[in-house]
């Protein structure tokens, strides 16, 4: 019989023991980190660094920290704006010409920090993700694509999340100063907060103790993930570190080391609008996804008094890496998950995946004193390995037994990315018919109503498709993707 919980002993030895269910139970494999105040009270590593190698993951691995790195962009322009090299109030074209007499070009550098320019997203560029694995998506590209692109609405009416914004926003720094952004991300943050093991990411170094980014797909199968070229993420996704200097960035940004305490305030506090009425594709609502202040995400969760609390941090995703950071002020603690191993799949639209979500909360609970249930084997990818042998039908039934046994878990967002896989690979009408299982099982989760949307848009069942989209839109009405997806469906319909 597995162990079901956590249980009792030290902080430092429940995190262990969480993370050994997560490795040998779901396949983790990378850093976590948990701190109180001042103290490093647990740092470990699970599976390889370099497969290649064997190097194993570990407290000196350095992990690409995916958009975690917005966090420093802000700092390192933060800074600049307290020296007066920078104005938060001007707009970008004040620094970057070619966007004068652009829509873009009259965003505040405060409205690209916040997401509310209404500036568009790498994902609006179709071919972004080619050119920038061929090293062929530069500052150049970055600001040509930027001003042929309308925005998404009106500056500082709403909230649409922008890597690209970043980029111009290490472009304008590099501008005002004549440096450029890795040197002036090493000047005014990695130098002056002593991290060691922070760098740029620059592709070209060799770094002994570099994690190799991999995608797994849901079968189990692992593969290595080509780096790319961290211009392309420049500003957004281009900062390699470990955990432990990632906790001291954290400390010296927030701390007043890095910052005045009023900038501090600032950049800490929320600055998303508070409206319904922006235009399509900006996201208003005040919730986990689009609150955010600069460069920093601001999210809510319910203590163990019942109280609501406010927390800080950020995640990422990136080629082949998952990451996560956040920080409680009222409880003075930090955490922070740190993965080489993401999933293959690109369906979660820059939703963090469902096992990572779920080890932010477990860690949060942990670090409240609370009890937590540890991770079982998956009965979705039992389910996705039978399947081939003997179809849907038969998988569905293999699995039923398994239900009632504490060693399997049956997790309806990994059945949603289990359907996923059976409709990317053509067999679409049974993911809808697997997303409907799973509905069955948890019928108030919006990503699994979100996803049947998506195979029944599929099978030009666009009626159905739209109702699936609005009932997860009332579970989140600030998501810019079904927002999108309901004008597009609309129009579909009719």
């Amino acid at each position: 019989m597995r162990e079901t919980h956590v249980g009792d002993g030290s902080l430092a030895a429940r995190v262990d023991r969480w993370l050994d269910a997560w490795h040998g139970r779901r396949g983790f494999e990378g850093v976590v980190l948990v701190a109180r105040g001042d103290e490093l009270t647990f740092v470990g590593g699970r599976g390889f660094a370099n497969p290649v190698t064997g190097a194993t993951n570990d407290a000196s691995t350095r992990f690409d920290l995916g958009s975690i790195a917005k966090a420093y962009l802000a700092v390192t322009v933060l800074r600049l704006v307290e020296r007066g090299v920078l104005d938060l109030e001007h707009p970008i074209a004040t620094h970057i010409d070619e966007l004068a007499s652009t829509a873009a070009g009259g965003s505040t550098l405060r409205q690209l920090l916040a997401h509310t320019s209404g500036l568009i997203d790498n994902a609006h560029i179709p071919d972004y993700f080619a050119r920038a694995r061929s090293g062929r998506f530069d500052r150049a590209a970055l600001i040509e694509a930027v001003r042929e692109a309308p925005l998404l609405f009106e500056p500082g009416t709403g909230f649409a999340y922008s890597n690209f914004g970043y980029g111009l926003l290490a472009i304008a720094a590099e501008r005002a100063t004549g440096s450029s952004y890795p040197v002036l991300l090493t000047e005014e943050v990695l130098e002056p907060a002593q991290l060691v093991d922070t760098l740029w990411n620059d592709v070209q170094l060799d770094l002994p103790q570099r994690a190799v980014g991999h995608v797994r797909a849901f079968d189990g199968t692992v593969s290595r993930q080509a780096p790319v070229d961290a211009v392309a993420d420049l500003g957004s996704g281009d900062v390699l570190a470990t955990a432990s200097d990632l906790w001291r960035f954290v400390r010296a940004a927030t701390g007043g080391a890095l910052l005045s305490q009023s900038t501090v305030r600032e950049m800490l506090r929320n600055h998303t609008p508070v409206r319904s009425d922006a235009g399509a594709g900006a996201d208003t609502a005040q919730s986990s996804l689009s609150r955010y202040g600069l460069g920093w995400e601001i999210q809510s969760a319910t203590g163990p008094d019942g109280k609501m609390r406010e927390t800080q941090g950020h995640g990422g995703l990136s080629y082949g890496f998952v990451t996560m950071m956040e920080r409680d002020p009222a409880r003075d603690t930090f955490f922070a998950v740190l993965s080489n191993v993401r999933p293959s799949d690109d369906v979660l639209n820059n939703i963090p995946p469902p096992d990572i979500r779920r080890m932010q909360s477990d860690l949060r609970r942990m670090l409240w004193g609370e009890d937590v249930p540890l991770p079982g084997r998956c009965l979705a990818r039992i389910l996705l390995a039978r399947y081939a042998d003997v179809g849907l039908d038969g998988a569905l039934a293999a699995i039923e037994p398994l239900r009632t046994d504490e060693s399997f878990e049956f997790d309806p967002n990994a059945f949603m990315l289990a359907a996923y896989e059976l409709s990317e690979g053509a067999a679409n009408n049974d993911a809808i018919r697997l997303t409907e299982y799973a509905l069955r099982a948890e019928p108030e989760s919006w990503l699994l109503h979100e996803a049947l949307g998506d195979f029944l848009a599929e099978a030009g069942r666009y009626v159905d498709a739209l109702e699936s989209h609005r009932s997860a839109a009332t579970m989140q009405p600030d998501r810019q993707y079904l927002r999108d997806r309901i004008r597009d469906l609309s129009v579909e319909r009719d």
